[in-house]
């Protein structure tokens, strides 16, 4: 296209868009605001009659009577329409990260030390990786939600939740024992 045809393409364009601007004297016609309807002018006080006694304002309907709501039967607006079942402790263990410990098999780990003191044992284990995990009783340990029960002498027992093929749930305690030493005498 050349240059001419450009410029007459773009003046079509906005021509419709120029000529309805009030600027240009096109479009509508603006009109003069209203004038604002004359003021009525304030009534001459006439000249004092003798005093009448003013007459009792007799009211036909009564005086309505203050609204109370009362909610019982009636749902409250302010709760959702649908509410979802309060969770219990399965449901929130779904849901809570699980620790290193927990994502390992009990098999994996390797107990390296036990400190006995007097307000409870705290056991160390290892994983095959090398890692070490400080552990007490109570700790979360193992894929079946493992929970150490007891740490005495050279033993760490573990309470597991053992699922059998027909799907009864049975407590199964594993240990935790020191690595035997391969040395024969």
């Amino acid at each position: 296209m050349t240059r001419l045809a450009i410029i007459l393409l773009a003046w079509l364009l906005l021509l419709p868009g120029i000529w309805g601007c009030d600027w240009l004297g096109g479009g509508q016609e603006s009109k003069p605001p209203a004038a604002p309807p004359p003021r009525p002018k304030p009534a001459q006080p006439a000249k004092k009659a003798p005093a009448k006694a003013p007459e009792p304002v007799v009211n036909p309907t009564p005086a309505p009577q203050e609204y109370v709501y009362y909610p019982a039967g009636k749902p409250d607006p302010f709760r959702p329409f649908i509410v979802p079942p309060s969770a219990t402790l399965k449901d929130k263990k779904k849901f809570m990260a699980l620790t290193p410990l927990q994502k390992l098999d009990i098999s994996q780990l390797k107990l390296v030390a036990i400190i006995q003191r007097p307000g409870g044992s705290t056991a160390m284990v290892q994983d095959a990786g090398g890692k070490s995990y400080i552990i007490v009783k109570g700790t979360l340990l193992g894929r079946n939600d493992g929970q150490v029960s007891a740490i005495s002498g050279d033993t760490v027992f573990v309470k597991e939740i053992d699922t059998n093929f027909l799907g009864e749930k049975n407590p199964v305690i594993r240990k935790l024992e020191f690595p035997k030493s391969e040395t024969k005498e």
